[in-house]
Parts: structure tokens; sequence; C-alpha cells
């Protein structure tokens, strides 16, 4: 097999030149913004961002909610997102998500409603939709704005979000699909909340052309190490004889925001930032990207049985990343790694977003409904277990435990495989063979790893 990252960026040789280029030249700020807003509805509907941190913080900053309001948000989602938030003086209260769909709990979004909640945001984690109908219910039902964050889940112009979401944001950073090297859209339903937004964001300073540069550099050399599979294989033996790690090399040259964020996502973005994002929106191919879920679906198939996988229920199965749920992360990774399988742990900024409020009790004798991961083709008919609130510490109607164990099950166990549209058939079949080889031994004599998870799961913290 030959050797490939969990992570790559979606851009040719030909792409990053393109890129370097237009730094080199003025271009047509205003037309070019144009034609790219075109895309999203026009600029009565869309405004393009420096980054999808930056269209959350813009939001916030032209809002002015007071402070100690609450934000719903699902409860896994980078570190970034929360401190904007937090700098803007809301109090975050994670919703805990379902690991068979991905989906924030209707139940436990509902129970969190409180007076001083102002917003819901949902990310659609992985690249896998998440049907919006519950929230928006919530979200009307209180007078909630609805934030949709689509950052990890672009499939092309046909799919843009739900149409009653207030803001529905699109990055085009770095490892995202139909990268850019940055770059974001945010959807804006409200044209005068969208005006006032673009007033403040022509206050911001431009994006400078070297620091976009310094960039492109940067991720020309992730490009070389993560692209090739040969140059993967060459460049991890060369790393490891040095002790450098590999995996931490990547991650640290895709960083785009190291130091004071909020001073970093204040920025209007370049011109060449601008012109990339409408070439690459426009050069945009669905039957390449649909290259992904074939081959997500194909691996998804052939370990369903033995792994578990999140996101099985999910109702679009897109593939920005393929996680599966393991016993200990840490020693899957060495394990893969001796069968030359180059899987991640840690390959993204993904992490728990953590309540901070004191727990609650709650009634042992409440029930309700968790829907465990099942095959994709089950839809419909995915198992449902009545589960009592003693397992989870579930939430109910005057009593809140705030607490998302089913999110912290899954970045606890979370490991990501190298499965993408660049992958060909036979080295995802030799994938499979070694992750289910894995596994094997791993739980020779006992259970399939997958039952084990599952009895894990069940046992989640008595409160």
């Amino acid at each position: 097999m030959d050797h490939h990252g969990c992570l790559f960026l979606d851009a040719t040789w030909k792409d990053m030149l393109r890129a370097f280029w237009y730094t080199t030249q003025e271009g047509d700020r205003v037309k070019t913004t144009q034609e790219l807003e075109a895309l999203f509805g026009g600029l009565d509907k869309c405004l393009a961002c420096f980054s999808v941190r930056s269209a959350l913080d813009l939001f916030l900053s032209v809002m002015q909610f007071p402070k100690g309001s609450e934000i719903l948000m699902t409860a896994i989602n980078i570190p970034d997102m929360v401190y904007i938030l937090e700098h803007h003086g809301l109090s975050i209260v994670p919703i805990d998500i379902d690991l068979g769909t991905l989906c924030p709990r209707y139940e436990d979004m509902k129970s969190l409603v409180t007076p001083r909640t102002v917003a819901i945001l949902s990310a659609h984690i992985y690249g896998r939709w998440t049907n919006m109908d519950d929230i928006i219910k919530v979200a009307q039902e209180h007078q909630l704005f609805v934030l949709e964050d689509c950052a990890e889940s672009f499939s092309g112009l046909s799919d843009l979000g739900h149409p009653q979401s207030d803001l529905t944001f699109f990055s085009f950073g770095a490892i995202k699909y139909a990268t850019a090297m940055g770059g974001a859209i945010v959807k804006v339903r409200d044209p005068e909340m969208l005006q006032k937004m673009r007033t403040k964001l022509l206050t911001y300073p431009i994006f400078c052309e070297s620091d976009y540069v310094e960039r492109l550099f940067r991720y020309s050399v992730v490009m070389f190490l993560a692209n090739n599979p040969l140059v993967t294989k060459v460049g991890v033996r060369f790393m490891h004889y040095f002790g450098i790690d590999y995996k931490e090399t990547i991650v640290s040259l895709l960083r785009g925001f190291p130091g004071n964020i909020i001073k970093k996502v204040r920025h209007q973005p370049s011109t060449s930032m601008l012109r990339m994002m409408l070439h690459k929106l426009r050069q945009f191919d669905d039957k390449d990207h649909a290259q992904a879920k074939v081959n997500g679906d194909f691996v998804l198939d052939s370990l369903f049985q033995d792994i578990l996988i999140p996101g099985c229920n999910a109702d679009t199965m897109n593939y920005w990343l393929f996680p599966i749920l393991v016993d200990s992360p840490a020693e899957w990774v060495k394990e893969l790694e001796r069968e030359k399988i180059e899987a991640y742990n840690g390959i993204t900024q993904l992490n728990l977003v953590k309540p901070k409020f004191h727990k609650r009790s709650h009634t042992p004798d409440d029930e309700y409904t968790e829907v465990l991961p099942e095959h994709p083709s089950n839809a419909g008919s995915s198992h449902e277990r009545k589960t009592d609130c003693t397992d989870f510490g579930c939430i109910n109607h005057n009593n809140a435990d705030l607490y998302p164990h089913k999110a912290k099950f899954l970045i606890d166990h979370v490991l990501y495989l190298p499965v993408h549209k660049r992958v060909p058939l036979k080295d995802l079949e030799y994938l499979c063979q070694g992750v289910l080889k894995v596994a094997q031994r791993r739980h020779s004599g006992v259970a399939k790893p997958k039952e084990c998870l599952l009895d894990e799961f069940k046992k989640l913290a008595k409160l």
C-alpha cells in the first residue's frame, strides 16, 4: 500500500501556482467580490470573509448581545470558536450529540433553552450533514438565531444549508474541500443584518498579500509532503529516523491563527484570496467530489460490522474526515503504523466544548431514546434503545446535567483513517484489511471491538 495521510490539500500544483500569480497582480477587488458572492445568491444574501471565525466575530460585533447571554452550541467544535463567543461575553451551553447521526439531541436542546438564550450554533461534523429541522423548530419557538456551521461540509453549490438558518458558514481553508488556502462565505438571511456586517467588515484592514504568500509557501510544503504517496512514504521514514513527529509537523504548518485570535480574524480577505475562492468554486467538479463519497462508502461497508463508526445515520454521508472509534487511539496509531497505515488521533482542532456550569441532579426514572450507529442502508429502521437516565445523566424538564457525555466519548476514542478521494481502491482494500487485522489482534478471544466500545458507551458515568 502507498502511504496516504488523513490530510491532503484539495488542490493541484497548478492551483498553487495560480494563487502565487494572483498575489503579483492588482486584480479588480470589487468585481471579484461581486462575482464570488453571486455564486451564493448575490450581494444581498452573503458576504465574503477572511474566515468562518471572522464571520462569527463580525456577527457578534454587530449584534452586541448582553453580557451573560447564552448560546447553545454543538458539543464538538474548535477552541477558537469557543474563544470568540466568550470574548463577546456569551455563556456557552454545549448540546450533546447522537453518535449515530452526529446531530445535536433534540430533547437536550429543548431543555437547555432559557430566557438568556439568544442563538443556537449547530455544526455539521466531519462533513456529515445534520437535519436542521428540529433545530429550526426550537429556534422559532423561542425566537433564537440559528447559526449553521458548514465549515467541514461544503459539497458544491447545490447544497448551501437550510433556508431558515439566519447565518450559514462555509470555509475554504487549507484542509477543506475546494480550498483557496483561506477565505470563507457567510450567508445571511436578514438583509439589514447583512448590510451592518458588510459595513463593519469594510472598516477592517485587508489581509496583507505578503502574509498570504507566506501562507502559500507553508501550504506548498504540506502539499509536497501529504499529496504525493511516495513523498509521504519517504518523508515519514526520514522524519522518524531523526526523531521528528511527521504528523505534528504537518499539523503545525496548517495552523492558521496562532497568537491573538481576535486581532488575526479581524481582516478582510486579500484580493488574491478572493480571486482564488472564485476560481476554485467555478472549477468545482461534482463528479470528482463524489469520488470521496464512493471511497468513504466502500470503507464504511467493509468495516461497519466490526468497527464503531460515528455518523452512520447522518442524512447525507460526506467524508471530510473518516473517523472510527477505538478503545485506545494512541495504541491503535502505533499498531496501524506497523501495518503501514498512517492513522491520526490529533489531525484536527475539533475538541469537546465543555460546559462551565455546576452539575445538577436528575430524576433517575426519566428515560430517553438513544439512536446507536446503524448502517445507512438501514435508515428508517435504526436501532432505538430506551435508556434509564442513570446511565447517561440525561436532561429532564427542570434539572439539567449539562455535561456532553456522548461528545466526550467520541473525542476520547476517535481515530482518523486516511480515506479520501485520492486513495485508490486497492489501497482502501489494504487499509480495511489492516484495520480488521489490528482489531482482531487486540480483541482476540473477546467481543468485537465495536461491541466492547458499545458496552463502555452504555456504562457512562452515573450522575
